[in-house]
């Protein structure tokens, strides 16, 4: 035979809860029931507070429960729910005390000749057990029918006695065998056992191995008060106490023997299966509690039983919570437990509503309702649901604009009231918020949008001294150049936006709209620089915005601020100082060698009217370099070179004085321009004419010279000297029969050197050298071929010259 009967699975979880309360006179008042996904347990809780009645609910009575109830009385509406939900209830004189309907298994099978069994148990009442039993084996057994003891056994192949023995040890039975019956009774607890004193409300007790059950039975027998166990709860105590109050003295029981108290009211206690290290006291509107990975909602419920108050949370509030602490006023207790683990606790109507945080698990709000101030620890955290989550516990109406979408990475703060809280948040952010008829509005306050209308404000600055265009032309990026419109006409601006931007702009404009950075303008006079040159020179440093050259003042205006003026003007009083102006006399003399041979000289500082051929020699050793300027060698070479040309024995080329400013050039340019007109034929590969063309030819011969000064402090000259002499030489380039293309030469130097006032620079090496052939012969004979050299002479004519300047 096989016996199964599954009972009810327990969802728990609290939704909101819609009750329509009404006041009550008697049992027999209707109500109007109207629950949607509400919890089971609540429903009954509000229906033991409407009728002010005292109920007893075990806790396996769970699940969900939705239905309509019209007109029904409180004991139509509890049959109902009894009937629907699985549960049975009965009536103690004012508690009304409701059992689940408990899951269980019973399967025992007998074999063909009924002398073994085969047994399997699951949560199933001893009593069922043994009736089944008796059933089944034909053997009469007496036993008492309140037993509230629950078996679970699995066997196979066991005779009768044996089974009957483990059935009355786990039931606490003994077994005594009668001649037409077996009898089975309830264990006496022993006076060893087993000692309970009761004395002026002081509880003593000592227990050894004693059933919850029964030791739960005699102490509401001695004490007056209710102390019930739950229906599924077996278990053996031990313990051992001395004159403390009936509630302190349950607690010692429960912890010492890993079960849990439960006050229900003022004379009744519950004990429950234990979880470990669980303990809760509500004393004197005081809350104490001890708790290790006991799941949130138990807590919850156990507070909202022993406090006498409606919490209600929703599916989202669960997992394990660890919490001890002592005597902390109720809802100060709850905060703790809460927010501890990423819980919000509101209060709304008398109730209190617990909801789960959405904020990141490391992020942490604390709330102290008396003191309203916050301590804020965020790490990533998304800004609108911190702000969400701080509105809710400080009990503030709020709206969150869709823009609001920002990270807070990390803010760590104590002791900071709500807006104070907000203005941190939203630092740093286009943010903001305004209180308004009693709500927060959070929104964008610096980017112009329709929805953030009620946000933004518009406010016109004047500016009395700086020019408004001078100041949005030099705006600082954190500031937003689109919330800012200028009036010229009226120097003022426009701005719109929240207040902190209207704060930052206000400041911003009250630094800068001050005497000193009134804007005029200045002219500078320049003394000796040019002023375009000027303006050339300003550094990087130093804007040439606003700064105009007037040339024929040779000045410079400057529009600004007084600081602005006053750098430029220090800046011109650095660079516009005296330029000294240096006189050069050139000279520049031509020797050749033909003319050299009359003279000669050894030595140039020893030159002499009979030695000239000497002289020449000495110039030509020096090409290319320059002698020591100021030296002994340098002006003795400088009088030779005048002897020279005195006598007429060297051609002065050139003699200028040139003037010229420190650090201009001056330029010296002695040329010669004629033009030559020239006839090119060109000629095909056959050698025949293809085509001819004449051209005019410009040819350029003279002496340039390019000198650079720079005069230093000490008066020193520095001075960069590019000489360069072109001349014409001998058509050599064939242009055609009747015409040459004529030819130049040029030599030229780069030197820099240092001299003091009046030393003489000679520059030498400038040499060209022509050959000459010319050819003489007897007439006809010379023209005979092979006999006609014999008849004529060919002369070669080396003629060498040499410039050389000198610069003084």
């Amino acid at each position: 035979m096989k016996i199964k009967n599954k009972g009810f699975i327990p969802v728990f979880f609290l939704v909101f809860v819609l009750f329509s309360t009404v006041s009550v006179v008697s049992a027999a008042t209707k109500h109007n029931l109207d629950f949607k996904d509400t919890d089971l347990q609540d429903i009954l809780r509000a229906l033991a507070s409407s009728e002010q009645v005292n109920m007893v609910i075990d806790p396996q009575i769970q699940g969900q429960a939705t239905f309509y109830l019209h007109q029904v009385t409180f004991k139509e509406a509890l049959d109902t729910l009894a009937r629907e939900y699985g549960f049975s209830y009965e009536q103690k004189g004012a508690v009304y005390y409701l059992t689940a309907l408990l899951t269980y298994e019973m399967e025992i099978t007998a074999d063909n000749e009924g002398q073994t069994l085969d047994v399997k148990l699951v949560n199933a009442p001893a009593v069922l057990v043994l009736e089944e039993l008796t059933a089944l084996t034909g053997n009469n057994m007496v036993f008492p029918r309140d037993l509230g003891a629950y078996l679970t056994l699995t066997l196979q192949d066991v005779s009768f006695d044996p089974l009957l023995h483990l059935i009355a040890e786990a039931a606490s039975l003994e077994i005594k065998k009668e001649p037409d019956f077996i009898r089975l009774s309830k264990k006496p607890i022993s006076a060893e056992n087993l000692r309970i004193g009761w004395e002026e409300q002081l509880l003593s007790l000592n227990a050894t191995n004693v059933s919850i059950r029964e030791l739960a039975r005699q102490l509401t027998a001695e004490t007056g008060c209710s102390v019930v166990t739950d229906t599924d709860l077996n278990a053996n105590v031990t313990v051992f106490f001395q004159k403390l109050s009936l509630e302190e003295g349950l607690r010692i029981l429960c912890q010492t023997n890993n079960l849990s108290l439960l006050k229900e009211g003022e004379q009744l206690f519950r004990i429950t299966k234990g979880d470990g290290g669980f303990s809760l006291k509500y004393q004197d509107g005081l809350l104490s509690i001890e708790a290790k990975n006991i799941e949130v909602s138990r807590i919850l419920d156990d507070i909202a039983r022993q406090a006498r108050v409606n919490i209600l949370y929703d599916r989202e509030v669960r997992g394990a919570v660890t919490i001890r602490f002592m005597d902390l006023p109720l809802e100060t207790g709850l905060r703790a437990i809460l927010e501890n683990n990423s819980f919000l606790l509101e209060q709304r109507a008398g109730s209190y509503y617990v909801y789960r945080s959405t904020i990141a698990a490391n992020s942490k709000i604390y709330y102290d309702p008396e003191s309203k101030r916050f301590d804020l620890e965020l790490q990533n955290a998304p800004l609108s649901q911190v702000l969400a989550d701080l509105t809710k516990k400080a009990e503030q109406n709020m709206v969150i604009l869709n823009n609001v979408n920002y990270t807070i990475n990390h803010l760590s703060v104590k002791g900071v009231t709500l807006e104070e809280a907000f203005i941190l948040l939203l630092k740093g952010t286009p943010y903001t918020f305004i209180s308004k008829d009693e709500v927060y509005l959070f929104g964008d306050g610096r980017n112009l949008r329709p929805e953030s209308t009620d946000l933004i404000t518009a406010e016109l600055y004047p500016l009395s001294y700086t020019n408004v265009e001078y100041i949005f032309n030099n705006l600082p990026a954190h500031l937003p150049r689109g919330n800012i419109v200028p009036f010229k006409e009226q120097n003022a601006f426009l701005v719109s936006g929240s207040r902190e931007v209207q704060a930052q702009i206000k400041e911003y404009l009250e630094l800068c709209d001050r005497p000193e950075n009134q804007l005029r303008t200045e002219i500078i006079r320049l003394k000796h620089l040019q002023a375009e040159e000027a303006l050339k020179l300003f550094p990087s440093t130093l804007s040439r915005n606003d700064v105009m050259v007037i040339k024929e003042a040779n000045a410079i205006a400057v529009t600004g601020t007084e600081t602005r003026i006053d750098q430029v003007v220090s800046y011109i009083e650095k660079v516009d100082l005296s330029n000294p102006l240096i006189l050069f006399d050139i000279m520049v003399v031509q020797l050749n060698h033909t003319s050299g041979k009359n003279f000669g000289i050894t030595r140039a500082e020893k030159a002499a009217a009979d030695d000239i051929s000497s002289f020449i020699w000495s110039l030509k050793s020096l090409t290319g370099q320059v002698i020591v300027p100021g030296s002994t060698e340098a002006n003795n070479l400088k009088l030779s070179l005048e002897a020279l040309v005195t006598e007429g024995e060297a051609q002065l080329a050139a003699n200028p004085q040139i003037t010229t400013l420190s650090g201009h050039n001056a330029n010296f340019n002695v040329s010669s321009r004629y033009p030559r007109t020239v006839l090119i034929k060109s000629t095909g590969a056959s050698g025949e004419t293809e085509s001819s063309e004449t051209k005019l030819v410009e040819v350029v011969t003279g002496i340039q010279i390019t000198l650079t000064p720079w005069v230093s402090a000490n008066k020193d000259i520095t001075i960069e000297i590019k000489p360069k002499i072109t001349q014409s030489v001998p058509d050599t380039l064939p242009g055609s029969e009747q015409s040459q293309i004529p030819a130049t030469s040029e030599r030229s130097t780069e030197s820099t050197v240092r001299v003091r006032d009046g030393d003489p620079i000679i520059i030498g090496g400038l040499i060209q050298t022509h050959e000459s052939v010319s050819k003489t012969k007897i007439p006809i004979l010379g023209s005979i071929p092979l006999i006609g050299a014999l008849f004529s002479n060919t002369v070669i004519n080396k003629e060498e010259s040499e410039f050389v300047i000198v610069i003084t």
